[in-house]
């Protein structure tokens, strides 16, 4: 009896367990779907975790790169490539960082443009 007392209570506990479970992440299908490169949806997840309720985030390059693995020039490529999606804006501040602004997605470009910016912007980076 005391067995199968015990079975209940690990079973309830785990079922407790299992129903408590929160995801870490919640991701909006159109971003997904959206058709960003690993280092620009990288960057991407990062600003908007750290913008928080406001939509802002203020994180320096250098901050970004250490947190989001990779070099500050690939940071600063995947900014500017957000901020000619339209998926967020910049507002360089003298003397302090430069603030980062999540957009609408109503205001994204259309994801099918997203490789002709994207060579459009290697290009001007060519120069």
């Amino acid at each position: 009896m005391e067995d199968i007392l015990k079975e209940n209570q690990a079973s309830s506990e785990a079922k407790t367990t299992e129903n408590k479970y929160r995801s870490p992440m919640n991701l909006h299908r159109e971003l997904d779907d959206y058709g960003l490169d690993p280092y620009e949806f990288r960057v991407y997840s990062h600003v908007a975790r750290r913008a928080g309720r406001h939509r802002v985030c203020f994180s320096k390059v250098s901050d970004m790169a250490t947190v989001c693995k990779m070099s500050p020039r690939k940071v600063r490529y995947s900014l500017r490539f957000l901020c000619e999606a339209g998926l967020i804006s910049e507002e360089k501040r003298q003397g302090s960082t430069t603030k980062y602004r999540l957009r609408p997605m109503e205001e994204w470009i259309d994801s099918a443009a997203l490789e002709k910016t994207r060579q459009t912007l290697k290009s001007k980076n060519q120069k």
